[in-house]
């Protein structure tokens, strides 16, 4: 199954309210967490970004997110289109 294949599958097996929470969290271009577990839970071909910082003498501090989480190009790119 080719790139756009698997994304259009995906797509079509989503109910139309996860299509258009996906459509509105694309156009804001933040991955929010309710986006991110969206398309885990909904075995998006392509998942999200995971992005985690370290400092040279350990972790972060508390106060900052363990992994920050953006949306992958061809993904956001694919919702918009729709």
């Amino acid at each position: 199954m080719t790139f756009d294949a698997e994304f259009q599958a995906w797509w079509d097996r989503l109910s139309e309210e996860n299509r258009t929470r996906l459509k509105t969290a694309a156009g804001d271009d933040v991955l929010r967490r309710a986006t991110t577990r969206l398309l885990l839970q909904t075995a998006c071909p392509l998942g999200p970004i995971g992005t985690r910082w370290e400092t040279p003498i350990g972790p972060m501090r508390k106060s900052q997110p363990e992994i920050a989480w953006n949306w992958p190009a061809p993904v956001r790119k694919f919702v918009l289109s729709r």
